[in-house]
């Protein structure tokens, strides 16, 4: 399922420094670009700074997005964790470094299980610090908590097989839910329907003429808590001919 802090429509990044190959990660050190570019000495904000969890309690397993955008291109960027470590650096390189930078892009941490991810990202206040290509220092903080509202229970269940036309998606109602998240995919066809919805809303009718006949779909529903957090049930139904 794509990661629903993008569909959200607060994190739809412009980069992905995962696919990015003139982004390099660099060790914990402080060392200085002998490039400078000197700079003004003005100290900047980041104009948006996102670091939420999302958890997918089907598979048991987590991740953290972190999204930003910078008044300007960066050529530096570092993450510190509450207790001051740095958790990530890095760098761009080329003409990037020089001329253009990086000035909104998602950060998306590997999957492992779910207490691996809570051990390795702590609660609490992360500092945000970047060096534009004019070089301007850029700060900014993200609070992340642990907190979250599981996600709903729904309708149709995993395994179901159901006639393609006259489908009504439901969920239960969570405590301390600030919306919730439908998606539908079907990959061999390209289909990918993401439906954002307010917390009192509790189902979705699928149009009839949408699904086809003897196909698998996926269906995910998310439950997204008012820090941002989201946690997701997942399952798969098939329709009959």
């Amino acid at each position: 399922m794509v990661p629903l802090f993008k569909s959200l429509g607060v994190a739809t990044p412009l980069l992905s420094i995962l696919v990015l190959p003139a982004l390099s990660w660099l060790p914990d050190r402080d060392d200085d670009d002998d490039d400078d570019h000197g700079g003004s000495g003005q100290v900047l904000e980041f104009e948006e700074a996102f670091l939420v969890f999302e958890v997918n309690e089907t598979d048991q397993d987590g991740e953290v997005l972190l999204r930003m955008k910078a008044p300007e291109g960066l050529r530096e960027l570092e993450l510190e964790d509450p207790h001051g470590k740095t958790v990530l650096k890095l760098r761009v390189k080329g003409r990037l470094q020089h001329d253009v930078g990086l000035q909104q892009f998602l950060i998306e941490s590997g999957e492992p299980d779910i207490e691996s991810v809570l051990a390795a990202f702590p609660e609490g206040t992360y500092e945000l610090e970047g060096r534009t290509i004019s070089g301007h220092v850029v700060e900014g903080e993200v609070s992340l908590s642990h907190a979250m509202a599981p996600a709903p229970s729904f309708f149709p269940p995993d395994g179901s097989i159901l006639p393609p036309n006259g489908l009504v998606v439901q969920w239960s109602s969570v405590a301390g839910a600030a919306a919730y998240v439908l998606e539908l995919e079907q990959d061999e066809l390209g289909v990918n329907l993401t439906m954002t919805v307010p917390a009192d809303v509790l189902s979705f009718a699928i149009p009839d003429g949408f699904l086809i006949g003897g196909t698998e779909y996926e269906l995910g529903i998310s439950t997204v808590s008012f820090n941002g957090n989201v946690a997701v049930a997942e399952g798969a139904f098939t329709t009959t001919f």
